[in-house]
Order: C-alpha cells, then structure tokens, then sequence
C-alpha cells in the first residue's frame, strides 16, 4: 500500500529514470544534513559506491569547500573525481591515517564498519562531525573518551525522513548527476542474472536501472 505523503509530482520535463533516482538522493542528504554541513566545510567521503556518489554531490551543492571520497575501487575513485571530488584515495593498502587525521569538519561512513568509524574518529578536526549511514555488520566499538576530547559529535543517518522535496529540486534543476552513476540498465527479465553476477562478484557495479521493456 502507498501512502499518499510518498507520492511527489514528477516535474513535466523530468524523464522517468531521472525520477527514479530521487530516493537515493533522498538518501544522501539526509546524510549530508545530519552532518550539518556548513559553507567551506572540508567533507571526508567513505565509500563511493552509488550513495557515496551522491554524497559528494550533495555536499558539495549544499556548500562543502573540499570533498575527498575514499575506496577500494578505482574505477569508482575515477568517477568521484568526474563528480566533482577533489581527491579520491584508494585503501586498498589501509586507511592513510598519517595523511588524513584532524583534516576534515565532516565524515560521513557508507561502510559502518568498527574500522571505518575509528578511521572517522581520527580523521575529524576538534568539533568534527561523523555521520554513518552504512549498515554495520557487527558491534561498533566506539571510543568515546577520545570523542570526548575532540568533541566530535556521532550521528546515524538512516534511509531518509520523508521530505522529497530538496532531492526532487536537486535532480529536476541537474544539480546532482545522476545518470552518470547507472552503470546498468536492463530488462525486468535480466534482472536475475545481472544480480547473481554482482553478487558473485563477476561482475562490477554501481547502479543497476530496470525496466518492464526494452521499449
């Protein structure tokens, strides 16, 4: 059953698949706004898979001043760079702590790891904010004595509240790309298949755009 506050109008001149990405939008800012992101923030990204994508498009439309993403990835590291990150950090090798600790006002975590939220710990500046919005796996262990000291404030972002209408401004006036984060588009029919070689990790992927048809 559909409620009638999940519907939106979908703007005359905006095509369906455009429309289709307001819900992960959605999702990114209210990760970017639990942070309280602020105008010449510095913005720590981790994880580009397709939320993180958006992340670093949000922050940067709602006034970041630096935006740096990491991941595993390079493919996707490439694509947040063409997103509009200024840099893009593999940790293939581990988290580069040295080179990033008390750097940034905001974290925001697409892993939700024990791992990454230490990494956000350490790479918040004195007053930082660490937003995680990836769904842990596990039990978290989080310092807080060392929160304490740095007062770094930790916040959950799940999901989105149901407020459409900033993402919906966002993808109707082109100001998040969101096209260019379909790496998929396939028939219902194919849906299967594609999903089984994603999940066997045959193939890689970030977002996955179905259709009824062909057509």
């Amino acid at each position: 059953m559909v409620e009638d506050y999940m519907l939106r109008r979908v703007p005359a001149d905006l095509d369906y698949e455009s429309a289709a990405m307001v819900e992960p939008v959605a999702v990114a800012v209210r990760a970017v706004t639990q942070g309280a992101l602020h105008k010449g923030d510095r913005a720590l990204v981790l994880g580009a898979g397709n939320i993180g994508l958006l992340v670093i498009q949000v922050s940067r439309v709602l006034g970041a001043d630096r935006v740096v993403v990491t991941d595993l990835v390079q493919s996707r590291l490439d694509l947040a760079l063409k997103l509009g990150a200024d840099e893009a950090i593999s940790v293939k090798n581990g988290f580069p702590r040295d080179a990033l600790e008390g750097r940034f006002d905001v974290v925001i975590d697409g892993i939700g790891s024990n791992e990454t939220v230490l990494d956000g710990l350490a790479a918040c500046d004195r007053g930082g904010r660490i937003v995680v919005y990836g769904v842990p796996e596990g039990v978290v262990n989080y310092p807080l004595n060392v929160a304490y000291s740095n007062d770094v404030t930790l916040a959950i972002s799940r999901l989105y509240n149901s407020n459409f209408d900033l993402p919906l401004k966002l993808v109707a006036e082109r100001k998040v790309r969101v096209k260019d984060i379909i790496t998929h588009r396939v028939r219902l029919d194919e849906a299967p298949a594609l999903i089984h070689r994603i999940l066997s990790r045959e193939e890689e992927a970030i977002k996955v755009m179905i259709s009824p048809s062909q057509d």
